[in-house]
């Protein structure tokens, strides 16, 4: 049986982490609105190209392209992986 203590920390727990991602999502708006205010919304940062509305929508704070995000994303993971020192096959390159 789990203790009620137990309980309550989990929940106090997930009510932090809560009010840390909406904290975090209110800089991401308040950045968004900086862009806006400044005539860079919807201007890619690494590309410089125009974001498509529909991805505006969907996420308003964003501030790269679909194509950008994952190029990005990509690049990220292949670090990782190479930094863990995993052995994984990435393209034509073997990292260990």
């Amino acid at each position: 049986m789990v203790s009620t203590f137990k309980l309550q920390k989990t929940k106090k727990k997930q009510l932090i982490d809560a009010t840390n991602r909406q904290k975090e999502m209110i800089a991401h708006l308040d950045r968004a609105l900086l862009r806006i205010a400044n005539g860079t919304y919807g201007i890619c940062v690494k590309t410089g190209e125009l974001i498509p509305a529909e991805r505006l929508r969907i996420v308003p704070h964003t501030t790269h392209t679909v194509e950008a995000k994952n190029a990005r994303d990509a690049a990220k993971k292949i670090t990782h992986l190479y930094l863990k020192g995993s052995r994984t096959m990435c393209g034509f390159f073997i990292f260990t």
